[in-house]
């Protein structure tokens, strides 16, 4: 396997385990964070989208670092 494909699925792992589906009113779909992520981040869903993404980013930059030093 690349290593570039290694990253990916390391990539849609992480990101598995943060959002989930949604639904608003006449079927509008989007991914929203699940609670369990932004607990674990200390955020809440009311928090800003700015807060959620910048700290999402820094938790997946800080976990891909850990395997790539592991691996």
């Amino acid at each position: 396997m690349k290593p570039e494909d290694q990253i990916l699925k390391e990539i849609r792992s992480f990101f598995d385990d943060i959002f989930e589906l949604k639904a608003k009113g006449r079927g509008y779909k989007y991914a929203g964070y699940k609670n369990t992520w932004l607990k674990k981040i200390g955020l809440k869903q009311n928090a800003r989208d700015e807060a959620k993404s910048a700290r999402t980013t820094k938790e997946l930059q800080n976990r891909l670092e850990k395997n790539s030093e592991s691996g």
